[in-house]
């Protein structure tokens, strides 16, 4: 990858072992005339160090280098120091990002772990035989079984199930909530997936409650359609056993 040479313009060939004499050209330039052009060189000069695994450390000894040779000829020293100051922050911002990104990767794989956990769990609750014989006191369990997972599985404040009627019986319905969690009319962000049976027919809803600004996520989502999934198996499976 090439960059535009800050002083002449001309392409320069990116090599980690002229990384100190280009750092000091271009705070040269900057330092002699502090615009943005001649500052961007500094994030271009950061962001070649990330991808090619240049050390802060080795960006700090290119960054003294090129303050001490400023200083020398410097006719106001001080304004040389403040100039170094904006470009080491601009060319150690693409090290942030790259540090931020890592963090939110490591972030996202920690929780999908957390939720494959939770759900493998949950499954083998929902597998156990004895649920499938105990009727109307197998899906209150099963329902209880999925709010309390769906709830911990997301982060959610609150996860409600609700399990649509056959004929002649009442709706059923569970919630598991955190504590201090506010009630529905107060969620500001839902999230609702549909249980359903093999047949396509509609068997109940999972409905999460949040007053989280940001939304839920796509892992989270892709969590609740499996849960959904899960759910949906489960509670068919006791319907079919007392058919």
């Amino acid at each position: 990858m090439g960059h535009a040479d800050p002083v002449a313009g001309s392409a320069v060939t990116a090599r980690p072992d002229d990384l100190k004499e280009r750092y000091r050209v271009a705070f040269l330039a900057y330092v002699k005339d502090r615009v943005e052009p001649a500052l961007s060189a500094a994030y271009e000069l950061g962001r070649e160090a990330v991808s090619r695994q240049v050390s802060v450390l080795e960006v700090a000894a290119a960054h003294h280098h090129a303050l001490a040779a400023a200083l020398q000829d410097a006719a106001d020293p001080e304004e040389a120091i403040e100039a170094a100051g904006d470009f080491l922050l601009e060319s150690l911002s693409p090290f942030e990002m790259a540090r931020r990104a890592l963090r939110d990767a490591c972030d996202s794989a920690l929780l999908e772990k957390r939720q494959a956990t939770i759900l493998r769990r949950l499954s083998s609750f929902l597998a156990d035989a004895s649920l499938a014989t105990d009727g109307k006191g197998a899906r209150d369990e099963i329902l209880q079984l999925v709010a309390e997972h769906g709830r911990e599985v997301t982060g959610a404040e609150t996860c409600v199930v609700e399990l649509k009627p056959t004929a002649g019986e009442r709706p059923l319905r569970a919630r598991a909530s955190e504590r201090g969690a506010a009630g529905h009319g107060d969620a500001t962000t839902r999230l609702a997936a549909a249980l359903t049976a093999l047949d396509g027919s509609d068997l109940g809803l999972i409905r999460l409650l949040d007053n989280r600004g940001s939304g839920f996520s796509e892992l989270e989502q892709e969590a609740l359609a499996q849960l959904a999934q899960m759910a949906s198996a489960a509670l068919e499976r006791t319907r079919l056993y007392h058919a």
